[in-house]
């Protein structure tokens, strides 16, 4: 542990009391065995490839590719500020000799230093006039790069220096601020670095290493594509949607025209994924869907698809909300991303590689591992898990399909691919520049072979028993914390859901904060009305600590009064509409529905 203590106090009594309360047990060693268990998150995986170009879009006017080139991470911070500003000297003359082999590519050069507890990086932000050649552009600025002598003058440095122990004095004249100013540095380095920067004592050793420094190659590049143009803005708010129906053998295709976009996205529903697992073992959506990611990444594929910018998310996070809306039993989701330069050939590559692919059984051992690794690490709060099994048997009729308890072999994912990858069972979303007709054209020839879907109809959804009397489940698990849930149910008309939701958005934000923001009963809690048919359930679900069980029970039927409706006004409705319209646009924000 390192302890830095910054204020005004008499140095000698500070020391005693740190060694009273901290120093009583002798320091010693943890030393910890190697496993991803003991992962801080900063570690890269091995064997960590990083391909040669991404590509990625932002909401800005120029495109632009960023070159990043890897430093050393043993270097102290002066060698960094010292690079910075070598850089910041030497920009102009790089951005001439560039400019004499690239004269109509580019608009501007910039250079920074990055600096993370994962990679320090030097990067170069080019704004491009043109995409031609944007290897060779990078391949022109690493052959620059390779020539340049980044050493600074001795005067350079001593100004450096200089600079630094002023502002180390600034600092002191404000001790309250001075962690606040060097809280990054204080915790990666400690004090001691501190104290060596402002005094200026590094500097020149740092300007030696600089001396040294060489850029080979490049470690990755990105290419960041502005998403829309001005001009055609207001057009693709009135762009058209198309649906083209399915037929015996194609797929269902939704088709957004953006005009202005430089973006093609193409996501791919499968349907019934449930039922087909229930059919052929566990898991095998998630792990097909892996075998498919891996495919997609493999060199020979990567090479293809980078003509296109691909990006493919093939199985969603269940721990980002922002993901799991795509997590569902009905259906498996596969989204696609990449340049919309030539639109037909991208959709012509991915037909291919979604028709004719048919995973290794190499493939299936890794993905299979991944997720038996993925169960094991994720078991989760018992407690919890126990109460939320015991609630949804009380309030949800028995699922139709539930988890499959079926071992899943190589041979079963085949047959679940031929069923469940076939075009036939998909539903197509794309958003792209081209016309809706135009992009039908394209998957012309993506058929299935024969019709194969084992199933019909829509989707699996949950339904709420009919509750007819009180049910009351008193469970002892164990564990720091209770989980209580509290609810009645009303029959309800199709035409009273949207007051519902008013009232429910009402109830949530009024029940909440009594519990959680008056009272400090609960941290995470849910609260209000949710529909499912003609049934709705009012209802109060949270986790708290055991001794606040008690006190919360007697309070939840009051939570729901009839003299609450007496105190909504217009301006809270609003507020709340207003807040729900915001949550729900930005979780389901994607470049499917930009």
């Amino acid at each position: 542990m390192i302890i830095n203590v910054i204020g005004n106090f008499e140095n000698a009594q500070m020391i005693k009391w740190l060694k009273d309360i901290y120093g009583k047990a002798s320091p010693g060693n943890l030393i910890y065995t190697d496993g991803s268990n003991w992962a801080t998150g900063f570690e890269l995986p091995e064997n960590n490839r990083l391909q040669n170009i991404y590509h990625r879009f932002y909401k800005g006017k120029n495109t632009q590719l960023q070159i990043f080139y890897k430093l050393p991470s043993t270097h102290s911070t002066e060698f960094f500020k010292l690079l910075d500003v070598s850089l910041s000297e030497k920009s102009n003359s790089i951005k001439n000799v560039l400019k004499k082999e690239f004269p109509d590519d580019f608009r501007n050069i910039r250079f920074s230093v990055l600096t993370s507890p994962i990679k320090n990086l030097m990067e170069v932000n080019i704004i491009l006039k043109k995409q031609d050649d944007i290897q060779a552009l990078q391949k022109g600025v690493t052959k620059i790069l390779s020539k340049t002598n980044f050493s600074l003058s001795e005067e350079v440095v001593k100004n450096e220096a200089i600079k630094s122990l002023t502002s180390f004095y600034k600092n002191t004249e404000k001790p309250h601020m001075f962690g606040i100013f060097n809280a990054g540095q204080l915790a990666k380095y400690g004090i001691e670095s501190i104290l060596n920067s402002y005094s200026g004592i590094n500097y020149f050793a740092a300007a030696k290493e600089l001396d040294k420094l060489k850029f080979d190659k490049a470690y990755t590049s990105i290419v960041e594509h502005p998403f829309l143009s001005e001009v055609n803005k207001e057009s693709n708010k009135n762009a058209e949607v198309k649906l083209f129906k399915s037929t015996e053998n194609r797929p269902a295709i939704i088709v957004k025209q953006a005009e202005g976009s430089n973006l093609l996205a193409i996501h791919y529903l499968f349907k019934y994924k449930s039922a087909y697992e229930n059919k052929y073992g566990k898991n095998a959506a998630p792990i097909w869907h892996d075998t498919f990611g891996q495919r997609m990444k493999s060199p020979k594929i990567k090479k293809m698809s980078m003509l296109y910018g691909f990006t493919f998310t093939v199985n969603d996070n269940p721990y980002i909300p922002m993901d799991n809306i795509y997590l569902n039993p009905a259906f498996g989701y596969i989204r696609v991303e990449g340049l919309a330069n030539n639109v037909k050939g991208a959709i012509e590559f991915l037909n291919k590689q979604f028709k004719n692919f048919v995973p290794t059984k190499e493939e299936f051992e890794k993905a299979k591992k991944k997720f038996s690794l993925i169960s094991i690490m994720t078991r989760g709060n018992k407690a919890k898990k126990l109460f939320n099994k015991n609630l949804d048997g009380v309030l949800y009729e028995p699922q139709k399909y539930s988890e499959s308890k079926k071992k899943l072999t190589y041979e079963n994912l085949l047959k679940f691919g031929k069923d469940y990858f076939s075009p036939d069972n998909m539903i197509i979303s794309v958003v792209s520049k081209s016309s809706p007709e135009n992009i039908y054209k394209y998957f012309k020839n993506f058929t299935s072979d024969k019709n194969t879907q084992l199933f019909s109809g829509l989707g699996y959804t949950d339904k709420y028993k009919m509750i007819t009397k009180p049910v009351k489940i008193n469970l002892k698990s164990g564990g720091e914390q209770a989980y209580l849930y509290f609810g009645f149910q009303k029959i309800i008309d199709e035409k009273e859901k949207p007051a519902l939701k008013a009232l429910s958005l009402l109830l949530n934000n009024d029940i909440i904060f009594n519990i959680r923001e008056k009272q400090g009963l609960a941290y995470r809690m849910s609260a209000g009305v949710n529909t499912i048919g003609n049934k709705g359930m009012f209802y109060i679900k949270m986790g708290t600590r055991p001794e606040n069980v008690n006190k919360l029970i007697p309070q939840f039927p009051n939570l729901f009064n009839m003299k609450f409706a007496d105190g909504i006004t217009q301006d809270k409705l609003q507020r709340a509409i207003n807040m729900y319209l915001g949550r729900m646009m930005f979780r389901r924000l994607s470049s499917i529905n930009q």
